[in-house]
């Protein structure tokens, strides 16, 4: 262990050196240098391919390409060489004319094709093997090409769908995504998406969040010709099933056009721009209880229409500055709205509101190569949204827990602005056998927000009989007290009243050093360090080391082991959200007041808020504690890959986590239980802490199998148990007090989950995209539906009761025996006890493809235009462009489903299903014990899907160039 902190102390020493001296190493490089990357025509790295450097006056060099494909050649004369790859089973890959000098470092990639008279069988072997790098673990899934087709086209569905992907393992916050290196931002449209990657090297320093549950997406460059596409996806009522939770089929349309085109803009630049339109037609299903004209309790079920729009553009521009230095530049613009968003389920068509958002998103990535060993990125970002959120009805809400929520929309006016900026800068090294990756992020957000949510003011009752009660109570003119000695009567009233608007800025800064030591040809061990802080919370020193390991087993010299065995463990942290930073600040009782009115006596006149201020009713204020510590995971994991045969690779992976300083929420001035406060008045204080926790227990099985360009299969199932005392910074203890019953079964402890997909050529050139999607139940908690502990929530659970008990209060439920008043020193059952329905999703895309035209004449595949500094794919960044690959981002024939078919145009007719099987998946019970429908599921859950219908089948067309 002392040789290893000693090797960490001379590691981290020679990063900050090789950070300041990086010009001076440029300065001492001798000669040329030429580098490259091979790979296969799936993008897969091919170890052990020998490549020839030829001269001018015939003089050859030999270099063979190591485990990731990567070739250099060093101390190159003056002069122009021509690069040579031959491979039996693929097209001869050759480029002339690469011009070499001292100080200017050149990149040629190829990527080796398939050539016509042979099948690919000899590229198996080549690839087969796996690596021992940090970022190439074997659990990671990576889609492109005809991977990415059985995902959804629609950028909601697609970002669903990517974090079912991500799993439980992304832990209680879900999976993040970086696009383009970059955090936040909406998802690109589909066909500007070059490769998507899940969980690659989890224990990597550079990043804040858990790695098990990141999601990579890289955008595609512009190429060396002119190429492009467009789409038309359509869809219509007509060809879907009936919700089973809708009384009718109603009538919608959907629509969808995309099209995109890219090529060179002279010898030194390339552009690429796509637009998107969608025009998504769908419908809310309502399934609640409520009065009849009669007032007589009825069964309410209605399908209303809530369309919406969207509409993207964005151009992306690469340029090559000089042959050390490039520049990529992208901008994306969206604007969209939804009429009728925020019904369904229990919510009326009275609280419908109009939705408007616009956003605009500037990214700039300047790469250098500083020297053959040293490359920088520098990330900035900038992304601003202005949404706006308008009720459609005035008036007060009327509210009864798990039967409706009706009367005037609660949302009444709420608008927001926001920008975020980002700056990145990191840097990757190779000194012998390290190679080294040190930089820091900064993000800054400025939030404005004009809420008026409950100006209009609520009423909720306990119970829909409650509500009948005082409906028929107030028409036989009965007075309030005689309603409430009936058991009727609202059980609460709140209001919010002063400024509506309020403005924070909030940022926080994360630095990192990381070092992979390839201690042997088969052992790497990685380690890093990360700092962090953040402004708004009093803890601002978050020390978050990692570590892990890769060893090979049972590779010769210079091929690939077969079994690798990974190890890892780090702290990760979590920061404090700016919104709920604004809603401390806003809700604080001095810039709005929200008072709260238990048994209120005068339903449904709302009385002069001078009255209820005069009559010290309580107020409800939210503060952050003044110790909050940013929460953190500690995260440990160990793997088994193998390599079988076929080109297919499995994985084993066990995964331990441990939350800590979780946030939740707390009433710190609820009442006591003789009644009084601890801080006297009649005050809610509503507090931030970060006193929760959690445990983890994952076992996570992946398989990857490229068989061939007709056949391609990946998944994984997950084997899951998760428990906390929180499930976030909105989760509240049902005793204020007491939080013993608190620890239980977490949100995101769904046991199983079992994912696949891939893509399958069949006869008649027709090819097949599944996505298979299944898990066992969520767990959901069961309440009691009413404010037991005076504290204005209602989240109290009810306790054991004895197997076959009866009584007035005990409930026989499919759940348990529970009884309704527990009193002190009885059991209360533990948060998130109840188990909801599992879930099965099959979504299907059928395509065929005809190419046609005469084969467009091109550069050598793979020859790029040479001269890019980008020699890694790094940290989620851009691949392709002016990096390896040059402009032709891989350059190389297209595929058109697995053929290697090179013609000029192409058009694609498919048919897109989702849940082809019509099952249907039920969203959570009910969980009010207080409500006829508890234990009854009242709509489907919105997997990947809206809830318009059960199964959904879109057509489409694509014509690309």
């Amino acid at each position: 262990m002392t040789n290893l902190f000693r090797a960490m102390g001379r590691a981290l020493g020679v990063i900050v050196a090789s950070s300041l001296l990086s010009a001076g190493l440029l300065a001492q490089t001798s000669g040329g240098i030429l580098t490259g990357q091979v790979k296969d025509q799936s993008g897969l790295p091919i170890a052990a391919v020998t490549v020839t450097l030829t001269g001018a006056g015939g003089a050859a060099l030999v270099a063979q390409t190591n485990e990731d494909g990567k070739y250099v050649f060093r101390n190159l004369p003056t002069g122009a060489y021509t690069v040579r790859i031959e491979l039996k089973g693929f097209s001869t890959f050759e480029k002339a004319g690469i011009a070499i000098a001292p100080g200017t470092p050149q990149v040629v990639d190829a990527q080796m094709m398939v050539s016509l008279e042979k099948q690919q069988v000899n590229v198996q072997e080549q690839t087969q093997g796996l690596s021992v790098s940090s970022d190439s673990n074997a659990s990671q899934l990576v889609l492109k090409g005809e991977d990415l087709k059985s995902l959804s086209d629609d950028p909601d569905e697609l970002s669903d769908e990517l974090q079912a992907l991500a799993g439980p393992s992304a832990g209680p916050n879900g999976g993040q995504i970086y696009i383009d290196g970059f955090t936040g931002g909406t998802l690109p449209p589909k066909s500007s998406i070059l490769e998507i990657i899940v969980n690659q090297s989890p224990f990597s320093a550079e990043y804040d969040r858990l790695g098990f549950g990141r999601i990579q997406i890289i955008t595609k460059p512009g190429t060396d010709k002119l190429h492009g596409m467009g789409f038309f996806n359509f869809g219509d009522s007509v060809f879907n099933s009936r919700n089973p939770f809708s009384p009718t089929r109603p009538s919608y349309h959907t629509d969808m056009g995309e099209g995109n085109v890219g090529g060179p803009m002279g010898k030194k630049a390339s552009f690429f721009f796509d637009l998107e339109r969608r025009n998504i037609g769908q419908a809310a299903v309502i399934n609640a209880l409520i009065l009849d004209p009669s007032n007589n309790i009825v069964p309410f079920s209605e399908s209303v229409l809530d369309p919406s729009h969207r509409t993207e553009l964005g151009p992306r521009f690469d340029f090559q500055l000089t042959p050390k230095n490039s520049l990529t530049v992208r901008y994306r613009w969206e604007g969209g709205g939804q009429t009728n968003g925020g019904l369904g389920a229990f919510n009326l068509p009275t609280q419908a509101s109009t939705t408007i958002n616009r956003e605009q998103t500037v990214q700039v990535t300047e790469t250098a190569l500083v020297s053959d060993r040293t490359v920088n990125n520098f990330h900035f970002q900038w992304n601003g949204n202005v949404n706006n959120d308008i009720g459609s009805t005035p008036g007060v809400t009327i509210s009864v827990p798990g039967a409706f929520t009706g009367g005037g929309s609660s949302t009444v006016l709420s608008k927001t602005s926001q920008d975020n900026y980002e700056v990145q800068n990191i840097t990757r090294t190779s000194v012998g056998n390290h190679q080294f990756e040190y930089g820091g992020r900064w993000r800054e957000s400025s939030f404005w927000e004009n809420s008026q949510g409950g100006f209009n003011g609520a009423y909720t009752f306990n119970t829909i009989t409650a509500y009948q009660l005082s409906v028929v109570g107030m028409a036989n003119g009965l007075t309030p007290a005689q309603i409430a000695a009936q058991g009727g009567g609202p059980s609460q009233f709140s209001i919010t009243a002063g400024t509506p608007v309020a403005a924070i800025n909030q940022y926080d800064l994360g630095v990192f050093a990381q070092d992979d030591w390839k201690l042997k040809p088969n052992f790497t061990l990685s380690y890093g360090l990360r700092y962090e802080t953040q402004n708004q919370i009093s803890d601002h020193h978050d020390i978050a080391p990692r570590i892990g390991f890769a060893w090979g087993l049972g590779g010769n010299k210079g091929s690939r082991p077969k079994t690798v065995i990974r190890a890892g463990a780090g702290v990760f942290y979590d920061r404090f959200g700016e919104n709920l930073t604004l809603q401390a600040l806003r809700l604080n009782g001095v810039v709005e007041q929200r008072f709260v009115v238990p048994n209120p006596d005068f339903f449904p006149t709302i009385p002069p808020l001078a009255t209820l201020q005069a009559n010290l009713s309580p107020q409800t204020i939210y503060k952050v504690a003044p110790n909050l510590q940013a929460p953190y995971v500690f995260q440990e994991a160990i793997g088994v890959e193998r390599q079988l045969p076929k080109n297919i690779t499995v994985s084993f992976t066990y995964t331990n986590s441990h939350g800590v300083h979780q946030l939740r929420a707390r009433d710190i001035n609820a009442p006591l239980p003789g009644g009084a406060r601890p801080f006297g008045g009649t005050q809610n204080i509503f507090q931030y802490e970060s006193s929760g926790i959690f445990n983890q227990n994952q076992l996570i099985t992946n398989i990857n199998a490229r068989v061939s360009p007709r056949f391609s299969l990946f998944g994984f199932y997950s084997l899951n148990s998760a428990h906390s005392n929180t499930d976030g910074a909105g989760t509240f203890p049902a005793n204020q007090y007491d939080l013993s019953s608190e620890y239980g079964p977490a949100a995101f402890n769904v046991h199983q989950r079992l994912f696949i997909g891939g893509s399958m050529a069949a006869p008649y050139g027709l090819r097949f995209s599944p996505f298979v999607m299944a898990s066992s139940g969520a767990p959901f908690d069961i309440t009691l539906g009413r404010d037991v502990y005076g504290d204005s929530l209602y989240n109290a659970r009810p306790a054991f009761a004895s197997p076959g008990a009866t009584g007035p209060n005990i409930v026989s439920t499919p759940y348990g025996t529970f009884n309704l008043t527990p009193g002190p020193g009885d059991a209360i059952i533990p948060r998130n006890y109840g188990v909801g329905p599992g879930q099965v999703n099959l979504n299907l895309r059928l395509a065929k493809t005809f190419s046609f035209g005469g084969e467009p004449s091109s550069t050598a595949p793979g020859g790029g235009w040479g001269g890019g500094p980008g020699g890694e794919h790094h940290g989620g960044g851009p691949r392709g462009g002016l990096g390896p690959g040059g402009l032709s981002g891989g350059g190389g024939p297209r595929q058109l489903f697995g053929s290697t078919a090179n013609k000029r145009y192409s058009l694609e007719f498919s048919i897109f299903a989702r849940n082809l099987l019509n099952t249907v998946n039920l969203d959570s019970p009910v969980s009010n014990l207080s409500s006829p429908l508890f234990g009854h599921s009242n709509q489907t859950a919105r997997t990947f899907m809206g809830s318009s219908g059960n199964r959904m089948f879109q057509l489409g067309v694509r014509f690309s160039f």
